[in-house]
């Protein structure tokens, strides 16, 4: 590490040294004599650039001399020519059960993902935990407006969930890390020949490639977004444990993810998974070319198929029958017309669930993630009303300006509110409000002037923005 820096302290007093060189030789040969020459054009002085970009080379040096004192005994060189500190600071990342403060570092080759050491600030020393390749890294926005500051980093090695403080910030580092990964895309591209170029290297900042089974690692959906087994369907519970399929991140029992495969980006090791993703990697593994080896290539792909295990053990588990109509939709349904909290009045107490918008018809969830809804109600006919003070009287405790109900005739009115402190910070003009509920085949009564009400009802036709 020391040598390297020795270098590259070295390369730039040479370039200094070079530089007063040309000085000296620009003062030997006439000085300034732009006033006796009438056709003398002022541009800008080539030494301004040279001595901007070495500044901005000092600066840089600075942060990577910086960084490597933070990483303490970390193996990792921080100091490597060409290399630059795009961002850094820190995120929260979505773990099982919490979100966890994390301080992630982007050079222009990789990511560095980092915990503190004996405190809460990078001063007392950064714990290196991944390093991960900018080549092949993919990165996404949920579509959900209630987890609008979080994004996800899908990588060969390990992929997370990620929350940032504000939207803004979140913007901010979705548009570094795809500037980023775009860049040291073109580098790659002037060393290697397209046409032998993988395709894991083709980054689309609009459409990224999909996530690809058992090759890249999966995000793992928060323990709390789920409150069934995304394959079965059963319910969890204290005794009727949560697990997660290495392969796809889902959130299934014990009984539908007892089954072991080889997972690509965990070099072919043995790994729990789902049903689905089991019978699914092991038609790929099968049909794949690569099973036609012969020798010692044929050897270890017996090896690597002896890792596919299939549990024949039956639980004997009884699954309570669900309709069909309540398994339509899931909770993240991305063709969805909203998506988001609210809380629903049910006799004389409010619940509060996941709602999604779908083709004319409201679900409602437990949890964000859930593949089956609790009930389907069809919209289409009923109005929106706005809560006056004779019907506030009967929801005291709660803001008036935020509750409103959907009523149709011969129905009893179904009545909302949203979660004052998760609102969104924003107004809109109630004619906006009245064209986005009519497009969802929601009449709407909206003569009420007050501008909080307005983020009510918008909500209601775009989702909540909340947790």
């Amino acid at each position: 590490m020391y040598a390297e820096l020795q270098r590259v302290l070295i390369l730039k007093h040479i370039k200094e040294l070079e530089q007063d060189e040309l000085d000296n030789i620009e003062d030997d040969f006439g000085g300034d004599n732009t006033d006796d020459d009438p056709d003398f054009v002022e541009t800008q002085d080539p030494s301004d650039t040279e001595a901007s970009e070495c500044g901005n080379e000092d600066d840089n040096l600075r942060k990577l001399l910086q960084l490597q004192s933070q990483l303490g005994e970390s193996d990792f060189e921080v100091i490597k020519p060409g290399r630059m500190v795009i961002r850094e600071g820190e995120l929260f990342k979505l773990s099982r059960k919490v979100m966890q403060p994390r301080y992630f570092i982007l050079l222009n080759d990789c990511l560095l993902y980092t915990s503190y050491y004996g405190g809460s600030m990078p001063s007392s020393g950064l714990k290196l935990n991944y390093v991960l390749s900018l080549t092949g890294m993919k990165v996404f926005i949920p579509k959900a407006e209630d987890y609008q500051n979080e994004f996800s980093i899908i990588s060969t090695t390990r992929s997370f969930m990620l929350s940032a403080r504000s939207l803004e910030e979140q913007k901010e580092w979705v548009k570094a890390l795809k500037n980023a990964i775009k860049e040291n895309e073109s580098r790659q591209l002037t060393f290697k020949s397209k046409t032998f170029l993988n395709k894991s290297l083709k980054y689309n900042e609009e459409s990224p490639d999909p996530f690809k089974l058992g090759r890249e690692a999966p995000v793992w959906i928060q323990d709390h977004r789920v409150t069934r087994c995304q394959s079965c369907t059963k319910e969890f519970t204290v005794t009727f444990r949560r697990h997660h399929c290495r392969a796809c991140g889902k959130v299934v029992c014990g009984s539908c993810s007892d089954n072991r495969a080889p997972l690509e980006y965990k070099n072919y090791e043995s790994a729990r998974v789902c049903s689905d993703c089991y019978d699914t990697l092991l038609k790929e593994f099968e049909e794949s070319e690569m099973i036609k080896g012969s020798g010692k290539q044929a050897n270890e792909l017996y090896r690597v198929r002896a890792r596919f295990k299939k549990s024949e053990v039956d639980t004997g588990k009884k699954v309570k029958y669900v309709p069909q109509r309540l398994l339509e939709v899931t909770a993240n349904d991305t063709g969805s017309q909203l998506n988001g909290w609210l809380q629903k009045r049910t006799r004389r107490s409010w619940k509060r669930y996941w709602f999604v918008l779908k083709e004319q018809v409201l679900y409602a969830y437990k949890a964000s993630e859930d593949v089956v809804a609790l009930e389907s109600i069809p919209v289409l006919g009923y109005k929106v009303v706005t809560m006056n003070k004779k019907r506030f009287e009967l929801y005291e405790g709660v803001d008036a300006k935020l509750i409103f109900q959907l009523e149709h005739k011969g129905q009893s009115p179904l009545v909302f509110h949203a979660d004052n402190e998760h609102m969104a910070a924003r107004s809109i003009r109630n004619d906006d409000v009245a064209s986005a509920l009519k497009e969802l085949g929601v009449k709407g009564d909206l003569k009420a002037q007050d501008r909080t009400l307005g983020r009510q009802l918008e909500q209601l036709a775009h989702g909540l923005q909340c947790l």
